[in-house]
């Protein structure tokens, strides 16, 4: 699975971005009675370590691509089909973010009502159009369940082979930087001489094909 990491990463975080996702616009479209149909749907697990003392907060992020006019997505549902409890999510007015030249809706923040672990296993989308049309598909959802239980100064080493990012923002929680750290920033001195208005860092981690991030907790840049 290939996708922009700088797109996607912006959408799980949290903060601000002045770009990428654009809402829907409520119009009807000539292609009404087009029949909907998907693509392909992508979870993200989602560890969110808000401090270094406490477990993360666990979530999940969804997109999905149709091979439908996304414009005209009225909503979608997702049900877990091995929950006894019959968890379910309505996400309405999704957004739509482009990634390597492909349009997905989606939905960052999926989760339990405290955070806990949500149940694996299989997970049932149905689609529903600006005309009232729905069709559905199915996803699985897979994790280790003992990294939930990991704080950050060790989940590094529990994920194995990880794909690493940095996410610089100003004081106003505005994302002014996502992506590699550079070379020269091997202190907050190095990230202040690109990004004046830096004042916060959060690293990010990749599991293989994004079915794990982990958000480490946020550190304040000293200037």
């Amino acid at each position: 699975m290939k996708l922009d990491k700088s797109i996607f990463l912006s959408k799980i975080i949290g903060g601000t971005a002045c770009f990428f996702a654009a809402a829907f616009p409520s119009v009807i479209f000539s292609c009404a009675d087009s029949t909907p149909s998907l693509a392909k749907a992508i979870p993200s697990v989602i560890l969110d370590y808000k401090d270094e003392q406490n477990v993360p907060a666990a979530r999940f992020a969804l997109f999905v691509r149709t091979n439908s006019d996304n414009r005209r997505t009225d909503n979608f549902t997702v049900k877990s089909l091995e929950d006894p409890l019959k968890l379910e999510w309505k996400v309405s007015d999704p957004k739509i973010v482009t990634m390597d030249n492909q349009e997905y809706i989606f939905a960052e923040s999926l989760s339990t009502a405290d955070s806990s672990p949500f149940k694996k296993g299989l997970y049932k989308i149905v689609y529903t159009d600006a005309a009232g049309q729905e069709t559905e598909t199915s996803f699985r959802l897979d994790y280790r369940e003992e990294l939930f239980s990991i704080k950050s100064s060790e989940i590094r080493s529990e994920l194995g082979n990880v794909m690493e990012n940095i996410v610089v923002y100003n004081e106003f929680n505005m994302i002014i930087y996502i992506g590699k750290k550079k070379s020269t920033w091997k202190d907050d001195a190095g990230i202040l001489k690109d990004y004046k208005a830096a004042a916060y860092t959060r690293t990010v981690y990749f599991s293989d094909d994004y079915k794990i991030v982990c958000l480490m907790p946020v550190s304040k840049i000293e200037k």
